[in-house]
């Protein structure tokens, strides 16, 4: 028995030799040479701060990018005396892409998320911060994808 586990997890491990990784910059022909801020709101921020690190001169395309972003938490179900039950988050973010002062895409990016009411309000805030991070982070990949397509 002890065979078969061993061959099974050398079988495994010789399996893995062409990990890659998707979102490695190395791999992209562009780079974010500009990032505008429409409204100025934290959820642009922290959008900016996920996809800065795909500013690297080295490449070929410097793309410039105008972001605009938008969060909206609406509640979904009521109790009966009219308490929350249920919301919903959405974060929205229209991007605007332009290479040499040239507009070349411009396309929106919405993920939602639905969670139940709790009754420490902490710890929902906790829950939200934790959320929206999650949703920014799909966010920043969908929109990192949507660039190296271009």
């Amino acid at each position: 028995m002890k065979k078969i586990v061993v061959i099974f997890f050398m079988f495994s491990l010789l399996g893995c030799s062409g990990y890659k990784p998707i979102f490695s910059s190395k791999n992209f022909d562009f780079y974010i040479k500009e990032i505008e801020n429409v409204n100025n709101d934290k959820i642009t921020r922290k959008l900016i701060k996920k996809v800065k690190s795909y500013s690297n001169e080295n490449q070929k395309r410097p793309l410039a990018l105008r972001i605009n972003s938008e969060k909206e938490e609406i509640v979904i179900s009521k109790d009966t005396k009219g308490n929350p039950l249920i919301f919903e988050i959405i974060l929205k973010s229209t991007i605007e892409v332009s290479y040499q002062n040239e507009e070349i895409s411009n396309f929106t990016l919405i993920e939602n998320f639905t969670y139940n009411n709790q009754s420490n309000k902490f710890e929902m805030s906790q829950y939200k911060k934790n959320v929206e991070n999650n949703l920014l982070n799909k966010i920043a990949e969908n929109l990192i994808l949507n660039l190296q397509s271009l």
